[in-house]
This record gives structure tokens, sequence and C-alpha cells, in this order.
């Protein structure tokens, strides 16, 4: 099985609510000794990411992982984006299974939410509407910088 085989059987198991089907597509692509690890948990062996895949059927209902570029591979690790799209169609998280760290601001926001930490997500809602703010002054000031023609 090649790369890309692997990540869209991967892929696929995510996105697979019955257990037993979700085993059979990992079992072609995934080491009963892998390790999977994201911001939220570190998992090691096949059974227990099978198990970890349904937690996050019951957390996000009628959510979907979708991959959102190629894969890149180097050294046995692979790396490609990949969007959190929730049953209204409307991408959750985004992340890019970069070695550990996967989360951007909006997804940490999401999963602090999920997780029942308001405060933290509120917080994290105000630091990124700072940066909004910074950054469109900035290119505000920047445009207006800019000699006319």
């Amino acid at each position: 099985m090649g790369v890309n085989e692997v990540v869209t059987a991967y892929g696929a198991a995510w996105n697979e609510t019955d257990e037993a089907a979700r085993r059979k597509l990992l079992d072609d692509g995934w080491a009963d000794d892998a390790v999977y690890c994201d911001p939220t948990a570190t998992i090691n062996g096949r059974d227990a990411l099978v198990a970890h895949i349904a937690g996050f059927h019951q957390q996000f209902p009628g959510a979907r992982i979708d991959q959102a570029s190629g894969v890149d591979e180097h050294d046995g690790w692979l790396r490609f984006a990949w969007r959190m799209v929730g049953p209204d169609g409307a991408t959750i998280m985004v992340g890019g299974n970069i070695k550990v760290s996967t989360r951007t601001l909006t997804s940490a926001i999401v999963l602090e939410v999920g997780q029942g930490d308001f405060e933290t997500a509120i917080a994290l809602s105000f630091i990124l509407l700072a940066v909004i703010l910074v950054l469109i002054t900035f290119f505000t000031v920047l445009q207006q910088r800019r000699p006319r023609a």
C-alpha cells in the first residue's frame, strides 16, 4: 500500500462510525504499535486509536475529517493538512499533522468549548480579535502610505 492509500484509509477510518469497519480500514495502513499524537492525546497502538476515534464521534456527532492537501513523506513520517467539517458543512478545525503541533487559534477555541472551558475559549477569542484588528490596522496604514499612480 502506497503513502496516499495509507492516508486515504486513515482518513476514511476517522469518518467511519462503525467500529468493525473502522478497524478494517486501520488494519491495512496502521501498525499494531504505531503512535498517534495530537494536542489532546497520545495513543499507542491500533486498538487504542480505534477507541479514540469512537470518542471523536461521541464528542462531535456528524463531523468528518477531510484531507486538505497532498501527502508529504520523509523518513517514515507523513504530513498532510486536514480539516474537521461539521454536519452543516462548516469547517470546525484545521490542522497540518506536522510533528505534534496541529492546533491553530480557531481550532483551540473550538477544542476549549468542546471541553467546557468557556473562559479560556472567550480569552482565546479576544486574542484572535486583537490579532485581526492589528492586521487590519497594519494593512490599512500600509495601503494609505502606498504611492498612488
